[in-house]
């Protein structure tokens, strides 16, 4: 959620660029809410129960080779994506790298695409 004015445009670029990107390795929002009369946006993403790849190794330890692999492909077919429609994230860390378990594996989503 956004009140600040300084950050609210900002919010507004992540929910436009989510709105355009669908991609499996690309956090997806589901839906924005925008209170006008209080200046508030409220952007609602799907759930991501691993929480992003930053608490997930000091939880966990370091990654295995195979399994920073899959973190490293995944990420780079999110960002594959976006470049080739022109958009530079800009912001590549653990803090936004988000988990997803499906079956025994974990699905990695790059988000975060805004704010400085």
């Amino acid at each position: 959620m956004a009140r600040d004015k300084t950050v609210l445009p900002y919010l507004w670029k992540e929910a436009q660029t989510h709105i355009l990107y669908n991609h499996p390795h690309i956090l997806t929002m589901q839906s924005y809410l925008y209170k006008k009369d209080r200046g508030e946006l409220f952007l609602i993403y799907e759930f991501m129960d691993v929480g992003n790849l930053k608490h997930y190794v000091a939880k966990h330890g370091p990654l295995e080779e195979g399994e920073a692999l899959k973190v490293i492909f995944q990420v780079a077919k999110g960002l594959e994506f976006l470049h080739n429609r022109g958009y530079i994230h800009g912001d590549i860390k653990p803090d936004n790298i988000f988990g997803k378990r499906v079956m025994k594996s974990i699905l990695w989503k790059l988000g975060d695409f805004s704010l400085p």
